[in-house]
């Protein structure tokens, strides 16, 4: 790949042009030297390859078998009409490392141990592993610092490639070279998570799209030179986000069309390789992105809303009848039903929290029948930036964090003194009221107390039809709002009084699932990671 290693920005006569210095760089491989199961000769004929592809901050609704006439995304609506879609699929965790952890584990964050972005996984089995042990050759290749063997994520592949910041075309053409280099005669399980199309949108040239003004690529471009925060972005400080809304759509769009382009030629060049022949092929994203909504801009996270829970989720199979499935499914059912597929004893396999959905998949019928009170769960993220100041608490340990009243917000760092800001007349944080308000300062930090690790993030239950979610406040006691799906898409009014029943019974399965232990602290991170999560605008 190229990796990119300095940006300037020009003016040129007529316009702005922008030059790019690049070098190049190879991807880190992780070899596991893992004892080779003997395979019997036909092994391939008896036991299908699996093969998943994961693309990255993937709204739901981005692709066209979304209903989304906007995006043109003819690959991946190919798999959907040729297979299984599950239009209501949600991730448990709404960002990388959490919900990738789950879907390999299918286990829930709080079990498999990933619970923030960058926290690697600590228990739990692998789907990985469980094929490898059944003589699969088990290949894994990612363009995400989030998605690769630093967080443990590359437990029973015997080769892992991390190719940092890949753009689709340059990934594509690693993993068919290293399919091609899988000549013995055993099954293949291989897993492919592509990075577009994550904030920064940057489609190449040739995919760029059109659009009435370019707010949207300054805005980028600023972003890139370190002239405006990704937080203020994320945040819309001074409307920012907002004013370049219409142009940010189209570059994500073309930067979906774009991974669709290129997931269609992986797709064939599997095919040439006869790895598609019998093979279980998924489709399927870590998590969606934030496009405005809940005040949340080019973002993932902190917010539980479908924009970030919602996920595509296709499952293929020849003889698997096409259709479309309603019901609840999730990210971390994915391991289960793998591992029916391929008629994996009950009593020989990993347990997981998911449910499989292979009886949905061979029966249509099955499919109709879903309202059987299944529930998805939702545990969100912690604002990572200590200038989002609109949630209770913002920021990390390891940097700055803020407990955010009202009109004051109290910061601290390790080491040094706690600081006070007004900031309506101070959101540069340039005046230390401390001195001047102790009192303030004094009731903020209390405040901050109350709101332990597990009350900062949101959390959340899902069906087809409702949705509860439960937001953390200073108090420490989260403030819950009911969603009616069917006529509230934008989960913008609290249906709490309006339906009692349903939040009675959803209120008491969130907290039942809560109190199990559905929730955990993220491990230190270190100077290394740190670096890797500001390329990826996840810290300042």
């Amino acid at each position: 790949m190229k990796l990119l290693i300095a940006i300037a920005a020009v003016l040129v006569a007529g316009g702005a042009g922008l030059v790019f210095w690049y070098v190049d760089s190879l991807p880190d491989v992780t070899v596991n030297e893992y004892e080779q199961v003997p395979v019997p000769e036909g092994a391939r004929d008896e036991l299908p390859d699996v093969i998943i592809v994961s693309v990255d901050a993937l709204r739901a609704d981005a692709i066209g078998a979304s209903g989304n006439e906007r995006v043109s995304t003819p690959r991946i609506d190919e798999l959907a009409k040729r297979g299984v879609y599950f239009t209501e699929a949600t991730t448990p965790f709404p960002r990388t490392t959490p919900a990738l952890a789950s879907m390999l584990t299918g286990l829930r964050p709080a079990n498999h141990g990933s619970t923030e972005v960058f926290d690697d996984m600590k228990r739990g089995r692998t789907m990985a592993e469980e094929l490898r042990d059944m003589g699969y050759a088990t290949l894994a290749v990612s363009a995400n610092a989030a998605a690769s063997a630093n967080q443990n994520l590359d437990k029973g592949f015997s080769t892992f490639y991390l190719d940092r910041g890949a753009q689709a075309e340059e990934l594509t053409d690693l993993t068919l070279d290293v399919v091609t280099e899988v000549t013995d005669d055993r099954p293949l399980f291989l897993w492919v998570h592509y990075l577009d199309p994550h904030f920064v949108y940057k489609p190449p040239s040739d995919w760029r799209p059109e659009v009435q003004d370019d707010r949207c690529l300054d805005m980028m471009w600023s972003v890139s030179l370190g002239t405006i925060e990704r937080a203020d972005v994320y945040s819309n400080k001074d409307n920012v986000a907002r004013e370049a809304l219409a142009s940010c759509r189209e570059y994500y769009w073309s930067e979906v069309e774009y991974a669709d382009h290129h997931v269609g030629r992986l797709l064939d060049g599997l095919d040439e390789m006869g790895r598609l022949d019998n093979a279980v092929t998924v489709f399927t994203a870590d998590h969606g992105e934030n496009l405005g909504e809940q005040d949340l801009y080019y973002e993932h996270g902190p917010s539980p809303h479908d924009a970030s829970v919602r996920i595509p989720l296709i499952l293929l199979k020849e003889e698997w009848e096409p259709g479309r499935d309603r019901g609840v499914a999730t990210l971390e059912d994915l391991a289960s039903t793998i591992y029916d597929v391929l008629e994996i004893d009950p009593g020989d396999r990993p347990g997981t929290d998911g449910t499989s959905l292979f009886a949905r998949l061979e029966d249509p019928e099955a499919r109709k029948e879903v309202a059987d009170g299944r529930m998805a769960y939702i545990h969100g993220g912690r604002p990572l930036h200590s200038t989002m100041y609109r949630y209770p608490v913002s920021g990390r340990e390891e940097g700055t964090r803020c407990v955010n009243g009202p009109r004051y917000s109290a910061c601290e760092e390790e080491g040094e003194p706690a600081r006070l800001y007004l900031r309506a007349e101070d959101p540069e944080r340039e005046r230390d009221l401390a001195g001047q308000e102790p009192e303030k300062l004094e009731e903020l930090l209390e405040e901050g107390e109350n709101v332990r690790w597990d009350s900062q993030f949101p959390i959340g239950v899902r069906t087809p039809s409702f949705k509860l979610v439960a937001y953390p406040t200073l108090s420490g006691i989260r403030r819950q709002e009911l969603y009616d799906l069917a006529t509230d898409a934008s989960e913008r009014v609290d249906v709490s009084e309006k339906f009692p029943a349903e939040l009675e019974t959803l209120s008491g399965k969130l907290h039942d699932w809560f109190d199990r232990g559905e929730a955990g602290g993220p491990r230190q991170l270190t100077e290394d990671e740190l670096g890797q999560m500001r390329a990826l605008g996840y810290v300042e």
